[in-house]
């Protein structure tokens, strides 16, 4: 075969390849989207309490966290207050909106405690929860976290509260978003995308490094 032939036969089996991989675009995209979701925890087991992944205020985390307590699967909903950046926005106003939401959906025993954000955010934000839920004795938690950020939050929570003996079942939320139409929206591939650069940032670089550190301890 000549090497014309040879370049013409590798342009033919790319032109195959390309064609199946865009043919097959919407099952591997939804595939990757789905990728991003945990597992929920078992659904009849009970926790100590729930716990809200409050790293940006969702009425409908709030929501779900009440659909819960409803059901018997907690009494006690713990919420993590991340304290403002700055000076220019009042602690009572962040301190606020929590409540109101609380409120709003109805939670009972809405016990909001205050952390600070520190780079990596959501680590240092598992540590800090630990922290808390040690203080207050409760060995289990439910946790409710936005759907395409959930399977993050749990390798994050699971790595931090797994040597402390702590508990943690994963419960997904999703918006308007979820696994069956985010392509179909801008800010549903804006959020896909985000969080899929998110998790593999933690797994390649987050995790892997806060466990050497542990280990060196």
């Amino acid at each position: 075969m000549t090497g014309r032939a040879r370049l013409l036969a590798a342009a033919l089996v790319l032109a195959v390849v390309a064609t199946g991989v865009w043919s097959a675009r919407h099952t591997w995209l939804r595939a990757a989207g789905e990728s991003l979701v945990c597992a929920p925890g078992d659904a009849d087991a009970y926790a100590e309490a729930v716990l809200i992944d409050n790293v940006d205020p969702n009425y409908c985390l709030f929501d779900a966290a009440r659909g819960l307590q409803v059901r018997g699967q907690a009494t006690t909903v713990l919420v993590p207050m991340l304290r403002p950046p700055s000076d220019d926005e009042p602690v009572a106003v962040t301190r606020g909106i929590i409540d109101l939401m609380c409120t709003t959906a109805g939670i009972e025993r809405c016990q909001v405690f205050e952390t600070h954000a520190r780079e990596p955010i959501s680590l240092n934000l598992a540590r800090h929860v630990a922290d808390e839920l040690d203080a207050r004795d409760i060995r289990s938690v439910r946790l409710v976290t936005p759907g395409f950020r959930s399977k993050r939050s749990l390798e994050v929570y699971a790595s931090v509260f797994g040597p402390r003996g702590i508990v943690v079942h994963c419960h997904p939320v999703f918006g308007a978003q979820d696994t069956s139409n985010w392509l179909d929206s801008a800010h549903g591939i804006q959020d896909v995308v985000l969080q899929f650069l998110k998790l593999w940032y933690y797994r390649i670089l987050v995790l892997p490094s806060a466990a050497n550190a542990s280990a060196r301890q």
